[in-house]
């Protein structure tokens, strides 16, 4: 019987298990002083221990990282003694080598120490707390180095108490002087923490907590937006033939904690002017560099069709990994399409993707990509710019864009101009080829352009055009306007938004 019982594992409890052969004496059995070893005798100093994962039924997870600094010599840890608790009282299995099969050290990514641990046997204390030695490491480190010290553990397959949270719990430490180490002088030094035990688990100092959680748990598949989302563009069509791939839209999905098989991946294309059915002759998408083109097509005959590709487990996401899916799709030609002509639009977002990890995962998340327009030309949005210019009560902001017709003849339009003004209104100039927000497109400079009545114009194939847009401020208030995109073109996020026109009464 150990006394006083002050309720935790101190000076008195050690020296009984001493007492008993539970734990050696720190110090018993001198190795011999390594040879590459430099500097006088050393110094371990600056403790800690940090906790890391859970634990996964069948898995090796690294649960805790123990650093600490080599000071005034080199030294070549030895020996390292890891001890366990029952960290809640609803713990269904409290014998760690019931368990745990396996401790691993891993130090700068290397393997260090493996040992198995799934036999009363294998441990140095065979009560609580629960202890675990790891002995001739031997890795050495430098003077004035800080080392760390992964802790990576195995469990058994299955582990009662893991399907319920916190019922499969464990605190573990690395004791004072659990750490041992030679130095050139062939002194040995210890390290280690102090954490204060009682009853179901370490209640105080140097420790961490993890569970042991079902195989499975945690893993998931979420699907997020990309930076490299194709901006909104004109696509080029052809009035005889199919046209060329077109990259419409990109969005990442992400695997977390285990490896996943992509099983299936519903998108929604959007189609305005004509059915998904007399517009797009086909698709396919790319993930990782891989390309999927088997899916099945709902509601063809219809602005919104859905299109689900059958992936089928023939790509898998690896744990924590995301990878970038691109949606392509080709477009049938106009000439024998019913309604389908230049300026019908196209847009793609997700709906689910299924995938069969230890469990089987849906993810929902809608992404949205851009909105593309159709054309049989393909035009060109260069050299964008603002200015403005004001007197006390009237003012001018100016944007200026150029257009390169560079297959086919391209219609600029005033209502293709997507703006947005803020303040009080612009001038109203009818007559005139006027956007929304009420500002005035005129040709500038470049080739010659042919002019659609009051609507906009028309730059032949293989010229090049200037044009500008002018918005007419009168009155006090401040005025501003915001430009999405040119003829289907988006324009660049910072090009957006013009300067701002403040005017007095």
């Amino acid at each position: 019987m150990i006394t006083p019982a002050v309720g935790y594992f101190g000076p008195a409890t050690r020296a009984k298990v001493m007492a008993e052969g539970a734990i050696t004496t720190p110090g018993t059995g001198t190795p011999s002083t390594p040879g590459s070893l430099s500097g006088g005798e050393a110094s371990l100093e600056a403790f800690d221990i940090e906790g890391e994962d859970d634990a996964e039924e069948g898995e090796m997870e690294h649960v805790a990282t123990v650093e600490f600094d080599v000071e005034d010599g080199d030294a070549q840890i030895n020996r390292l003694d890891v001890s366990f608790v029952s960290g809640s009282a609803t713990n269904e299995e409290n014998e760690p080598w019931d368990a745990f099969d396996t401790i691993t050290l891993m130090i700068d990514g290397d393997e260090v120490a493996e040992e198995d641990m799934n036999d009363e046997d294998d441990w140095l204390r065979d009560n609580e707390p629960f202890v675990f030695r790891l002995s001739n490491i031997d890795y050495v480190v430098e003077e004035g180095e800080t080392v760390e010290i992964e802790i990576w553990l195995t469990t058994q397959n299955s582990v009662d108490g893991a399907d319920t949270n916190g019922n499969a719990r464990w605190d573990i430490a690395v004791d004072t002087d659990a750490i041992r180490a030679v130095d050139s002088q062939g002194i040995q030094n210890y390290i280690g923490g102090s954490a204060t035990y009682a009853v179901n688990g370490y209640t105080a100092g140097d420790f961490v907590t993890f569970d042991i959680v079902e195989a499975g748990d945690g893993e998931d598949l979420t699907i997020k937006s990309s930076s490299d989302d194709i901006d909104a563009a004109t696509l080029l069509v052809d009035d005889e033939d199919d046209s060329e791939w077109h990259d419409v839209f990109v969005f990442n999905i992400e695997g977390e904690e285990n490896d996943i098989d992509l099983e299936d991946l519903k998108l929604t294309v959007t189609t305005t002017g004509s059915n998904y059915d007399v517009v797009v002759e086909d698709a396919m998408i790319t993930i990782d560099g891989e390309e999927f083109d088997d899916f099945a097509v709902a509601d063809a005959a219809s602005l919104t069709a859905d299109l689900t590709f059958d992936i089928d487990g023939d790509f898998t996401i690896d744990a924590d990994d995301t990878v970038e899916v691109v949606v392509s799709l080709m477009f049938k030609d106009t000439a024998d399409q019913v309604a389908y002509q230049n300026g019908d639009t196209v847009k793609v977002e997700t709906v689910f993707l299924t995938g069969e990890g230890v469990d089987d995962i849906t993810e929902t998340k809608t992404v949205t990509g851009s909105t593309h327009t159709l054309s049989t030309s393909a035009p060109e949005l260069t050299n964008v710019s603002w200015s403005t210019s004001e007197t006390d009560t009237t003012g001018v902001i100016d944007f200026f864009f150029t257009i390169s017709a560079e297959e086919g003849d391209v219609d600029v339009l005033a209502a293709d101009i997507l703006d947005d003004a803020t303040g009080t209104a612009f001038t109203n100039t009818a007559g005139t080829p006027e956007t929304s927000a009420l500002g005035i497109l005129s040709r500038i400079s470049g080739d010659s352009v042919t002019a659609i009545g009051a609507t906009g114009f028309t730059v032949n194939e293989g010229d090049e055009t200037r044009f500008r847009v002018r918005y007419q401020a009168a009155g006090a208030g401040s005025y501003e306007v915001n430009i999405e995109s040119v003829a289907g073109i988006e324009l660049a996020d910072d090009k957006q938004l013009s300067p701002t026109v403040l005017l007095e009464a």
